[in-house]
């Protein structure tokens, strides 16, 4: 199966819409072009609908997305969560920590 590569866009709402495969190979392209979305809104929500695949890097991009926007002192909310990617929140009981940041 043929890996589709993660994206990361802001729509005219200001929504920041992740899309492909999360992995340790895409998340760090993923990971900068964010951290410059980030400047330009003081609300940071990010919508997950578009992710195909993930592993634990993706949950990993997750938190580090957290620290830094919380350190911007912004606010910081997560939409439609793949359940792929909440299981692996599960096996690493992050899933209630996660759930408090979806809308």
């Amino acid at each position: 199966m043929l890996a589709s590569q993660a994206q990361v866009i802001i729509d005219q709402n200001g929504i920041i819409r992740v899309s492909g495969d999360l992995n340790f190979s895409s998340v760090m392209p993923v990971y900068n072009k964010a951290q410059e979305l980030f400047r330009l809104h003081e609300k940071i929500k990010i919508d997950l609908e578009a992710v195909s695949r993930s592993d634990s890097a993706g949950l990993a991009l997750l938190v580090e997305w957290y620290r830094d926007v919380k350190a911007m002192n912004k606010s910081f909310s997560l939409q439609n969560m793949p359940e792929q990617l909440m299981k692996i929140a599960e096996m690493a009981n992050l899933d209630d920590w996660i759930k408090q940041w979806i809308n």
